[in-house]
């Protein structure tokens, strides 16, 4: 049996291009949408269906604007749509024509050729077009294949292999003139549901990876064979919007990160002395290809896990937004995968002072006193401020939030540094409204410097969640210039 891949996308592209440019059709199962003409537009993630509608209809229509509409059918020159329930009347009475009366626009952010079924299983290919931007799998171990498409064939080498729960899936990129699209198959059948939350996790994984989740649409081809040579048809559906992080933590293009830290330097010989730097130390060959496994590691976890889904996409969003609210979204992730590592591995925090101690000599004397202040007649407390007490010497052999979030590092193999501890105790000062700036600092200096470091710590936590070994970039030394620091360290470091 050949090993051979093959991935023939001529009808795939034909369902997308047919789909996408859909013009005219009638409508079945709305009672004032029948027997009308009408015209189809694509918009961005939603497709606008357009009809005029005459007065008669006015309250009904008027009264259907306030709801979801039920589900409707569409049928066009060459094939029936379906509309799932959930489309809106967009706009009404935006126009007028003496004879045929308002204009009416109901848009919809879901389409599924007619026949799908939602609870059966099928092989999926989950097509999202990302536009002209480039296909980035240059740092990962990849397989080649074959692809047949416009009557020809073509030989592409970027292709991931991701096993998910024991399932193999290909995430791969076609590029066909200035059209780019990131591909997930599926090569054993599943539901709708199912290929949704396996298609996120891989793209939330590889754009954690590279700082870019595309998502926006998806084109969602279903079929009874894995080559989808002949494919039943299509669910087409709105994702939310993609994000475009800062910060990449990971590539094997050494002279990326590297001749950009020159550039930065105050020397004319910045650039030269940074390729010679590569040369001479061997980066090219120290920076390795992300393992298939690692890649499927991740996969795994983000797919097995929501908290750390949501904390791996709040990573790469975060550094969209104003500088002080970058710090607060990576403090919630941080903690959030910390207290979902400690969750994995099974991690309890240690006390203070040995439990046995505290509890049968120490924590007695404080319940002792507060019994005795309790019927002293001339101290007057309320029932709330003695509950008060009482919390606060439950709390008193808690470890502090800096011990505890030391932990997942220590369980993970990682020896945090003294600076990357300062950071971690900023964390929990920043969240009180605190941060403190040392004389001679600038505060949007300190901003961008946390924020940086707190960016690697996150990281750190999910690459070594998946026993990632190897090199990442140092964006705080990438960055030093901007943050008005000299940074002692190399454009990467190796975790």
């Amino acid at each position: 049996m050949s090993n051979k891949i093959e991935k023939w996308l001529e009808s795939t592209l034909n369902i997308i291009s047919e789909t996408s440019s859909l013009q005219s059709c009638k409508a079945v199962g709305i009672p004032f949408v029948e027997d009308r003409d009408i015209v189809i537009s694509k918009e961005k993630n939603q497709f606008n269906f357009s009809f005029l509608s005459p007065l008669v209809e006015h309250q009904v229509i008027n009264q259907a604007r306030t709801s979801n509409l039920d589900q409707f059918n569409i049928i066009t020159a060459n094939k029936s749509y379906t509309i799932p329930k959930g489309s809106l009347i967009t706009s009404y009475r935006d126009f007028f024509d003496e004879k045929q009366g308002f204009g009416c626009v109901i848009s919809s952010q879901w389409l599924h050729t007619e026949g799908f079924n939602i609870r059966e299983s099928y092989y999926f290919r989950y097509v999202v077009p990302i536009g002209e931007h480039t296909i980035n799998f240059r740092d990962y171990a990849l397989y080649t294949y074959d692809c047949y498409f416009k009557g020809r064939k073509g030989w592409y080498s970027d292709l991931i292999k991701i096993f998910l729960n024991e399932a193999e899936y290909h995430f791969w990129g076609f590029k066909e003139g200035n059209d780019s699209y990131l591909i997930v198959d599926s090569l054993v059948p599943c539901m709708l549901e199912a290929i949704d939350k396996i298609a996120l996790s891989i793209f939330v994984s590889h754009g954690f990876l590279c700082s870019s989740i595309y998502l926006n649409e998806a084109y969602i081809i279903y079929s009874k064979e894995t080559d989808f040579k002949s494919p039943e048809g299509v669910y087409y559906k709105a994702l939310r919007d993609s994000i475009k992080g800062q910060y990449t933590i990971f590539t094997t293009n050494a002279y990326s990160v590297l001749v950009s830290i020159g550039k930065n330097k105050d020397s004319i010989h910045g650039e030269s002395e940074a390729i010679k730097k590569i040369e001479e130390e061997e980066w090219v060959d120290k920076l390795k290809f992300l393992k298939e496994e690692t890649f499927s590691k991740l996969v795994n976890i983000i797919h097995n896990n929501d908290s750390v889904l949501r904390a791996a996409m709040t990573i790469v969003e975060a550094s969209k937004f104003a500088i002080d609210t970058q710090l607060a979204m990576y403090c919630v992730a941080f903690e959030t995968l910390s207290k979902q590592i400690m969750k994995i591995h099974q991690i309890k925090p240690p006390s203070v002072i040995d439990r046995d101690i505290w509890k049968n000599q120490i924590r007695p004397l404080f319940l002792n006193t507060v019994e005795n202040i309790k019927k002293d007649k001339q101290i007057e407390l309320s029932e709330d401020q003695f509950v008060l007490l009482d919390k606060k010497i439950n709390s008193f052999n808690n470890p502090t939030n800096k011990d505890t979030l030391k932990l997942p590092f220590e369980k993970l193999g990682y020896n945090l540094s003294e600076e990357e501890l300062i950071c971690i105790d900023y964390r929990n000062l920043s969240l009180h409204g605190t941060l403190p700036i040392n004389k001679g600092e600038d505060e949007i200096d300190k901003l961008f410097y946390v924020n940086l470091m707190m960016h690697k710590l996150c990281s750190i936590l999910i690459l070594k969640l998946v026993e990632f070994e190897g090199y990442i970039i140092n964006n705080v030394k990438l960055h030093e210039k901007n943050i008005n620091r000299t940074i002692e360290e190399e454009g990467f470091l190796k975790i």
